[in-house]
């Protein structure tokens, strides 16, 4: 993790309102809008922050550049905002669209616009909304109008919602550029194998850094001292690469970032929201994150307050600034604002505890940003993705604290002090990765590794074993396909056409091409420390490797060759279901199955387990906190000089669907919650309650009983001097 600077520590804890212009998204001559009475909302609900919409294909300030929004009759509501918020010690960041344009900038420039390949406007989707290239003079353009803002007007930073692209685009400005730049012509279809469109990747993310370089430059030497926060949206590899914004690239260059959790807009699974945050704090820089207020796509139906702790909750304990988004401007939902007051009224009234504290160093998720890119190449999300999203789930539902890390922390410097690292199918990885890796694990590490981590260099190229195969005590043989030797056996068969179902068939169908699953064959004796609890069991799982094992190194089970669904299992391969090594002073767990994958589709009780155990072996440590409760129980641990905070997540409610409001959560009674702490304890404090719980410590960890637990709890152990 990169080192974080306290520059804008502010930006950290900021209590933010995400104030859309209500020009925009209201009929401004049915609705009257005081910026007094929408600070005093936002004053209300315990709000540090304005993010106000300024500059959205309309300017709704007095601007001489951008096209005044029709509906602002002579107003500057910008200026109105700031006189508001300012005397009572409210910040304020503007908001500017950096991209997207209204049809009025696209009619005085249409050759400004991105293209598609057939020469095409890109069109953004929204009424009236095109998007602007980059490598056009709208770079210029766009400058000049966060100029404007930074010499005008006293705001304590700059938002912007990107800059990105929209697409692939092929306008003459980006042809010309790269053709000069590249001595090339930009390619028309995506080819992964193709060096021309790699280098066209690559291309594109280094134009969105220069603009914003450019965008910082200007803001720094028009209005010094204020951040710069961009929208980076999410570290889904498929969305960021298409519009060019890869954070690890964008947080270098500025001061903060925004991503977004659309959990009930976009049907998102609750552990969708914590892996954005968790990412996000893996780049180093103050993260502020979406906190969705309304319901799914209604812009003035607040959430139930159930739904707003959870998702309050949930951002809090992975690090990120919650913002509300939208902020509820005219008063619409009184619930959904005591709500909100509640949240952000915890967390003043807390910060001295909450943010004295940083995430534990127990276990290492790297999310590796160049295996999406190289090795997951047209489907990253499905290839790679998917098996960070798989494991990520396994963790939470083990309740094991862990961290995100990102490509360049695969180093000395980034993996010092974790207990174990999880190297979920983490294929792509360079030499200078694999001896740091090495050297971690040689100095007492642990260490777990699924699938073909390694087996390809950084840019996505095969290696013929894996540069870890010492560490793994496992060599390459073959990735095998799911199959069934190119015939359908007798059973629940699909034709060729997968139409038409034929059942129990006497002959097999030949030619056809069926769905079919692999299994671990665990022995009924306990061969290895991580099969307790699972001796004897048939664990499916989908991709793997072959391996064969080193001397020295033991392998656990078998991989069974795969088999249909209803039919007999398929028979035992020489390869094992699993390989353990000692290394040095380290341990290690290889997995020939990429097992986050299959957790990602399916949720497997046993390979929790099988995690669990593996876990608990590689660091030669139990886990830092336990607790008895249900899997949807969230828990987080963080750490500091005076106190350890455990953060208790509910997520036991009444929604059945990702895109189900959550109305109410099953308050939990009782909850049995032990930590591990190398100093004395002085009290165990509830901060949600008020009041000191009963402790003791044994053996090095302090046990309590949270006596009730609705929708999250924050207990903090607080250190004798």
């Amino acid at each position: 993790m990169p080192e974080r600077t306290d520059r804008y520590e502010w930006l950290r804890k900021a209590r933010l309102a995400i104030v859309e212009a209500p020009f925009y998204i209201l009929n401004l001559e049915k609705q009257t809008f005081d910026a007094e009475e929408i600070v005093d909302r936002v004053e209300y609900c315990n709000a540090n922050l304005i993010r106000l919409g300024a500059a959205r294909s309309y300017a709704f300030f007095q601007s001489k550049i951008a096209p005044l929004a029709p509906s602002l009759q002579g107003r500057d509501f910008l200026q109105e905002v700031i006189q508001a918020a300012q005397p009572r010690g409210i910040k304020l960041i503007p908001y500017i669209q950096s991209g997207y344009e209204n049809n009025i900038l696209y009619q005085q420039h249409p050759n400004w616009v991105e293209r598609l390949a057939d020469g095409r406007p890109m069109a953004v989707g929204r009424p009236e909304e095109v998007h602007m290239c980059w490598n056009s003079p709208y770079r210029e353009w766009k400058i000049s109008v966060i100029r404007e803002i930074c010499a005008n007007y006293e705001v304590d930073g700059m938002y912007l919602d990107g800059p990105t692209y929209f697409g692939y685009c092929y306008c003459d400005y980006c042809r010309t550029k790269f053709g000069a730049e590249h001595h090339m012509d930009i390619p028309r279809q995506e080819d992964w194998h193709d060096p021309a469109w790699q280098a066209y990747v690559v291309w594109r993310y280094e134009v969105l850094a220069s603009v914003l370089q450019d965008i910082c430059d200007a803001v720094r030497s028009t209005r010094p001292g204020i951040p710069v926060i961009n929208n980076n949206i999410t570290y889904f590899h498929e969305r960021c690469r298409r519009e060019s914004r890869i954070p690890e690239i964008l947080t270098r260059i500025s001061d903060g970032m925004l991503l977004e959790s659309h959990r009930t807009h976009q049907r998102l699974a609750w552990h969708r929201v914590g892996q954005n945050a968790k990412y996000g704090y893996a780049t180093g820089k103050p993260l502020w994150m979406w906190w969705e207020y309304t319901v799914g796509e209604w812009s003035f139906t607040a959430c139930s307050p159930a739904e707003l702790r959870l998702k309050y909750a949930e951002l809090l304990a992975n690090k990120a600034a919650p913002g509300v988004f939208p902020f509820d401007v005219v008063g619409r939902a009184p619930q959904g604002l005591d709500a909100l007051r509640e949240c952000f009224g915890f967390q003043s009234e807390n910060e001295a505890r909450l943010f004295s504290a940083e995430p534990v160093k127990h276990v290492a998720l790297p999310y590796s940003r160049q295996t999406a890119e190289w090795y997951g190449a047209d489907q990253p999300d499905e290839r790679y993705t998917a098996t960070h999203t798989g494991l990520y789930r396994a963790l939470v539902h083990n309740h094991v604290p862990f961290n995100v890390v990102l490509d360049p922390d695969l180093s000395d410097a980034g993996l010092a002090g974790y207990d174990a690292v999880i190297l979920s199918n983490v294929a792509c990885v360079s030499e200078t990765q694999a001896e740091a890796i090495r050297r971690y694990v040689q100095k007492g590490g642990g260490l777990i590794a699924t699938y073909e981590t390694s087996l390809f260099d950084e840019r996505g190229h095969k290696r013929g074993n894996f540069p870890l195969a010492d560490v793994f005590g496992a060599d390459y043989q073959a990735s095998p396909t799911l199959q069934v030797r190119g015939e359908l056996a007798p059973g629940y068969a699909i034709l060729e056409n997968r139409q038409e179902w034929v059942m129990w068939l006497e002959e097999p169908i030949r030619g056809g091409n069926p769905h079919a699953v692999a299994y671990i064959d665990v022995p009924p004796r306990a061969e290895v420390p991580f099969q307790t609890g699972v001796e004897g069991a048939v664990v499916p799982v989908g991709k793997h490797t072959y391996v064969r094992v080193r001397p020295g190194a033991q392998g656990a089970g078998c991989l069974r060759r795969p088999s249909q669904r209803s039919q007999p299992l398929g028979d035992p391969t020489p390869y094992p279901g699993a390989v353990t090594n000692t290394y040095g002073r380290g341990r290690v767990v290889y997995f020939p199955a990429d097992i986050g994958h299959d957790y990602s589709q399916v949720r497997v009780p046993f390979l929790t387990t099988i995690l669990q155990n593996a876990l608990e072996w590689v660091s030669g440590r139990p886990r830092p906190v336990s607790i008895q409760a249900p899997t949807s129980v969230e828990v987080q641990l963080h750490t500091g000089p005076d106190r350890t905070n455990v953060y208790l997540i509910n997520f036991t409610g009444d929604s059945i669907e990702p895109r189900d409001e959550v109305t109410q959560v099953a308050r939990l009674r009782e909850v049995p919650v032990q930590v591990a702490v190398a100093r004395p304890v002085k009290q165990v404090f509830h901060l949600n309650r008020k009041e000191t719980l009963n402790w003791k410590m044994e053996g090095g960890r302090c046990s309590f009983v949270v006596p009730d637990l609705d929708e999250f709890a924050v207990i903090s152990l607080e250190f004798a001097d």
